[in-house]
């Protein structure tokens, strides 16, 4: 079957499946499309679609595979509440969340101006959708606003809470209504509850990318790795993390360490892709590897080198900012090796944290009242040691530490401290130029 034969079957649904930044979410076999941005089939406007198309996989597929017509896969439905693109589809506990977006209409220009218009919707929309296989509609809809809600282009991933709860994580997001930066404060969804993060600042990737989520249940921690795209912050060898307010692509992986207090850290282990890649890519989670039904990997089932997912698709920059780009063409496999007898130890280790971090010059360590280290190393990003000191009197061998810290250049290094007991604590510091 020719393309342009796929076409005249698919005039009704041509524009919708044509757009881009659309909204989407699987539910056993059918995959909703909502909304996106495209050109009308009519005439040369640009728009935001209206639509909300289901995709019956189990029939598409072979479809394709076998060249026959796969018209009958597919079903439509017009509704004002899908009239949304750059926003977040996921599915909770049976129920779809459409996270932000915007009704964006007109021909887009990197210079804003009076060829277009949007309406951040500044919503996040909760529904379900009925379909018997024949006729779906929305149901149950409601929608929550907030003005930390007035966002686009983020990146959402399933979680863990710390009692081994489903959840969503909504990452980052642009703009700010009175500057052109991201959004910070990750947005944490459970069935009970939107909230929004008011004692962390993500630093890095807050435009869409691929995110792999890994949950720790003999800690309660949840692990978030997020794989280049566009980021307020970015490493350089000789600077360390340097903050760009015009948001550059990036090659960095970043993880977001969320622990069981509630407190979040960032950490640099080094990978990248090598080239500026991730933008509006996508994780693909193997069906084999060990995870909870809400596609979180079960990092306590992994017990060697496991090859997890897939990345693939986005944005290939060649420059990092105000730059030329194109589709990427490239699928990576991704690989988890976890360290197991790191992970035993972390049943004794202790939350001790530095603030403020990043600092400058100058940071105070605080520890928990039942901790007392007696011996400190300081860490590179790459895990040397480039320090360390035994000592029974705490207040000196903080004093020092702060003080070797201050002297070094800006850079990302690591604090591991350990008592007389075996408690231990490991601490990410980022050194910013003063």
């Amino acid at each position: 079957m020719g393309l342009g034969n796929f076409w005249v079957c698919f005039e009704s649904l041509k524009g919708p499946l044509l757009a881009s930044n659309p909204q989407y979410a699987q539910q056993e076999k059918y995959l909703y499309i909502a909304g996106g941005y495209g050109k009308k089939t009519t005439d040369d406007d640009f728009l935001t679609w209206n639509t909300l198309t289901a995709v019956d996989l189990e029939m598409l597929v072979p479809a394709v595979i076998n060249g026959t017509n796969p018209e009958a896969a597919f079903r439509q439905i017009s509704d004002d509440r899908m009239q949304v693109c750059g926003g977040e589809m996921a599915l909770l506990e049976g129920e779809f969340y459409l996270v932000g977006g915007h009704d964006f209409a007109g021909l887009y220009n990197s210079n804003g101006g009076p060829s277009f218009t949007q309406t951040y919707t500044s919503e996040i929309r909760r529904f379900q959708i009925a379909d018997d296989g024949i006729n779906f509609s929305i149901e149950n809809y409601q929608a929550f606003s907030d003005a930390e809600f007035h966002r686009r282009d983020g990146s959402i991933a399933p979680l863990m809470t710390p009692n081994g709860t489903p959840a969503l994580g909504f990452y980052g997001g642009v703009f700010q209504p009175d500057k052109d930066l991201p959004y910070r404060k990750p947005i944490y969804i459970s069935t009970e509850t939107i909230e929004v993060d008011q004692n962390y600042e993500q630093l890095m990737s807050q435009y869409t990318c691929p995110i792999v989520p890994i949950f720790d249940s003999a800690t309660g921690t949840m692990y978030s790795a997020f794989f280049g795209g566009i980021s307020l912050h970015h490493f350089k060898e000789d600077e360390g993390l340097v903050a760009d307010s015009l948001m550059p692509f990036i090659d960095d992986v970043s993880i977001l360490i969320r622990h069981a207090d509630g407190t979040s850290v960032e950490f640099l282990p080094g990978l990248g892709f090598g080239e500026l890649l991730g933008t509006n890519a996508k994780f693909i989670l193997s069906p084999d590897v060990p995870h909870f039904d809400n596609k979180v990997l079960d990092f306590s089932e992994l017990q060697s080198r496991t090859m997890i997912g897939y990345i693939y698709g986005g944005i290939k920059a060649l420059i990092p900012n105000i730059t030329p780009s194109e589709a990427s063409n490239r699928l990576f496999k991704v690989y988890v090796t976890p360290n197991i007898s790191a992970t035993k130890e972390q049943l004794q280790e202790v939350h001790a944290y530095i603030f403020p971090n990043p600092f400058s010059n100058q940071f105070s360590i605080r520890l928990p009242n039942d901790f007392s280290p007696n011996r400190i190393e300081i860490l590179d990003m790459a895990g040397r040691p480039i320090w360390q000191k035994n000592t029974k009197v705490l207040h000196d061998l903080l004093s020092k530490a702060e003080h070797f810290l201050g002297d070094k250049m800006p850079g990302v290094y690591f604090l591991k401290m350990a008592d007389p007991l075996g408690k231990t604590a490991l601490i990410k510091v980022v050194k910013m130029r003063g």
